[in-house]
């Protein structure tokens, strides 16, 4: 095997051992996470993480282990703002602390699913058609502007929203 090849197998291998682990052990249904559970899932992860790093730096070579390490860390730095959109997300669900641990990890699981579809989809298409980029570009503005300009008086209620009522039906 090239060592490419093992880098991947070891990654795959280790991510699934650690989501089999978190579902097992860390996700315990209808618990509430504590300060101190959440410090201690927190470190196991980031250490995962950087001992991922420190095998690339010897399987691989400095330049790749590095290029890993800055995606971790940019990673692990836009992940922060997850926090807050999922506190939203719950309050304005109601969705009980005790579910907190089983809700986030099944958001966590969907979000790289759609992650992986969604990049390999995109750099498939800007790939083929580059001048797509206009566009995402243009879309990204005008959510923006959409954004920016947003009174405080509308009141969004997620319960009328046509996908928190199919979700209803399909996840009760």
């Amino acid at each position: 095997m090239t060592p490419d090849q093992v880098s991947y197998l070891v990654f795959g291998i280790v991510i699934i051992i650690a989501l089999v682990f978190d579902m097992g052990l860390f996700s315990k249904r209808n618990t509430a996470i504590t300060i101190k559970t959440a410090l201690w899932q927190s470190i196991f992860w980031v250490a995962l993480g950087l001992g991922y790093f420190v095998f690339l730096l010897f399987e691989e070579n400095q330049t790749i282990a590095l290029e890993y390490l800055s995606a971790y860390l940019m990673e692990k730095s836009l992940s922060i703002d997850n926090i807050f959109v999922f506190i939203l997300i719950f309050n304005a669900f109601r969705i009980k602390e005790i579910y907190y641990g089983r809700s986030i990890l099944l958001g966590v699981l969907m979000a790289i699913v759609f992650r992986v579809i969604f990049i390999t989809l995109g750099v498939e298409l800007v790939a083929r058609f580059g001048w797509i980029l206009y566009i995402f570009g243009a879309f990204l503005i005008y959510t923006g502007i959409k954004m920016f300009t947003a009174s405080d008086d509308e009141e969004f209620d997620p319960k009328t929203h046509p996908v928190y009522k199919w979700m209803k039906k399909v996840l009760p």
